[in-house]
């Protein structure tokens, strides 16, 4: 589902590329729209007005964040930024919203956790931050501070889905942060137990 997925947004995002590069923007602008509805069911316009607690909203079905979704309105608000630009626009607002979706997908849908779905993200971390990206260990601590979700981490490093530093920055936290995510410090200083036990066995 999920290549399929992907085949389908980069045909998308190669026609409307092509179009932007012949400028014919106005073409370009009715592709865009096209592929909003054929995904979302709504145009880009409309898309680009919800607020991000919309946009989340929009992408959980039954209580769970659809990754498929998200990953359909990043690409889709990160097309948007490009046909922006070449119109003289700053891309760099709907990048971060794009940016920002996809991690939201990657965060709670396992299916994301795809070589290619992080090579988005550190695509749009790179464009977003001109060269310095803020770094995917970093984005997703953060984003776990702010959703009060810091096991998730935890439980990342241990399935192999984000880097052993990702314990080492919660470390870095005060007490009070750590309850407030839903990780005790306790919590933690036995996961990093834990993980030094395994490297030394390893």
């Amino acid at each position: 589902m999920l290549v399929r997925q992907i085949t389908q947004l980069a045909e998308a995002t190669m026609r409307v590329a092509g179009l932007v590069r012949r400028s014919q923007l106005a073409k370009a602008h009715m592709e865009l729209d096209a592929a909003g509805r054929m995904f979302l069911g709504l145009d880009v316009a409309h898309l680009e007005a919800l607020s991000d607690d919309d946009l989340v909203a929009f992408s959980t079905i039954e209580g769970q964040v659809d990754g498929t979704k998200c990953l359909q309105m990043a690409e889709l608000l990160r097309l948007a930024a490009v046909l922006g630009e070449s119109e003289g626009q700053d891309g760099n607002a709907r990048r971060t919203r794009a940016l920002d979706l996809l991690l939201v997908g990657w965060l709670n849908d396992p299916n994301l956790r795809d070589e290619r779905i992080d090579r988005m993200i550190s695509g749009l971390e790179f464009q977003t931050r001109m060269g310095r990206p803020e770094g995917l260990t970093d984005r997703v601590v953060r984003w776990a501070r702010a959703s009060h979700r810091l096991p998730l981490v935890e439980d990342l490093v241990f399935e192999g889905n984000a880097p052993e530093a990702a314990l080492w920055e919660l470390a870095a936290l005060t007490d009070d942060e750590l309850v407030e995510g839903g990780l005790p410090r306790t919590e933690l200083q036995t996961a990093l137990a834990d993980l030094s036990a395994r490297s030394s066995s390893q």
